[in-house]
């Protein structure tokens, strides 16, 4: 059949047309076409969902545990979903961290995340507590629709709550006793004692302090303090040491208390009672009037002679102070230097012990000792004779 030239082109145009239709069409059911006609069906506006919807909860409760839980965030609808924030709230404890688990950084207005339809990120939530208290917090995400521009969206806010439980109480328990007796403590000096506060519970942290000094407690008791801030905690089975320091004024027993606070609903108050005795520091003041001294001679302790001052002091030992006649100092130290045996016999302190000389008191004992032998040997002679 002969066609003429403008029949052969329309019939070129009408295939051509047919076989455009059917590239963009691949299925009428699919892109809703209805015979050669394709009508495209509404774009869906994309929906944020995160799992778990309605909040996390961590059940780790001793002081020093560490817990994850993973948050999904989707887009399960269509377009583009931004993410233009992701943070924990300003309200919530520090011991909660959040970060997302391919450890790129959080979505913020500088840094947006961009969720295709059916695409998703996962974040995690570790959990590090710190103390008995229970604790409690969210996490907030700000989104919109990608297809309007971010200056001109108006982002919707969501949250996903965080919460802790606690399991059971905390039991207080003064493991140390409920008094502290410093004893005997000389003045100018200072002694510390251990308050022992142990946890006797099994399930709780135990949270201890504040602590304060009991009305009318002498100031001789430091005010201790439990912890590095005021407060302390205990796991099950676990003991809190809080130092108390005595520091007398005054050569005086002294009485006082300090009250221990605690979250332990029997009893959210220990009392510790404190009590120590101060005595005077001892000090012996001998003075010599003349000559050298001799090992093994004893001295009555006397006041050194204002009137004389021809008088010199020894050099301190301990505190025990001597005083010599100048010329018969230097006179001793002459003779001293001529007989190493004399230096030995005349040392003071740790040179006198190291030559082995006896104390006083020992001299005098085995020289009477000595003397009652002889006695007993010269009256045994007599009886033989």
């Amino acid at each position: 059949m002969n066609l003429s030239v403008s029949a052969r082109l329309l019939v070129a145009a009408t295939v051509a047309s047919l076989v455009a239709t059917a590239a963009a069409c691949p299925s009428e059911v699919a892109a809703g076409c209805k015979g050669t006609k394709c009508e495209t069906g509404p774009v869906l506006p994309p929906r944020f969902y995160a799992d778990p919807p309605f909040g996390i909860g961590f059940d780790c409760v001793v002081v020093g545990c560490e817990q994850d839980k993973h948050v999904m965030v989707e887009n399960r609808g269509g377009g583009k979903l931004m993410v233009s924030l992701a943070r924990l709230s300003t309200d919530t404890s520090t011991d909660f961290t959040l970060r997302r688990a391919d450890d790129v950084n959080l979505p913020n207005p500088d840094n947006q995340l961009t969720l295709a339809a059916g695409e998703k990120v996962e974040l995690v939530v570790t959990y590090v507590p710190s103390d008995g208290r229970p604790d409690e917090g969210a996490i907030v995400f700000e989104h919109y629709d990608g297809a309007t521009p971010y200056i001109e969206s108006t982002p919707r806010t969501d949250e996903i709550p965080v919460t802790t439980r606690t399991l059971g109480s905390a039991v207080a328990s003064l493991s140390a006793g409920e008094v502290l007796d410093f004893g005997y403590v000389a003045l100018g000096e200072s002694k510390t004692l251990n308050i022992q506060v142990q946890n006797d519970g099994t399930d709780a942290v135990l949270r201890i302090g504040p602590t304060t000094a009991e009305e009318g407690s002498p100031e001789v008791f430091a005010p201790p303090t439990a912890g590095a801030w005021g407060e302390d905690f205990a796991n099950p089975a676990g003991v809190v040491e809080i130092p108390v320091t005595y520091t007398p004024v005054a050569a005086e027993a002294s009485f006082g208390a300090v009250l221990v606070q605690t979250n332990d609903g029997a009893f959210p108050s220990l009392r510790v009672a404190l009590m120590g005795t101060a005595i005077p520091t001892p000090r012996l003041q001998s003075c010599f009037k003349r000559g050298p001294v001799r090992a093994g001679h004893r001295f009555e302790p006397c006041k050194p002679d204002v009137k004389r001052p021809d008088l010199v002091a020894f050099p301190d030992i301990g505190r025990d102070q001597r005083f010599l006649n100048k010329a018969g100092l230097a006179g001793h130290a002459r003779k001293a230097d001529r007989n190493p045996q004399m230096r030995n016999d005349h040392a003071p302190g740790e040179e006198r012990r190291a030559a082995q000389i006896p104390p006083p008191e020992r001299c005098d004992a085995a020289d009477r000792n000595a003397a009652g032998k002889h006695q007993a040997k010269k009256g045994e002679n007599a009886d033989v004779r």
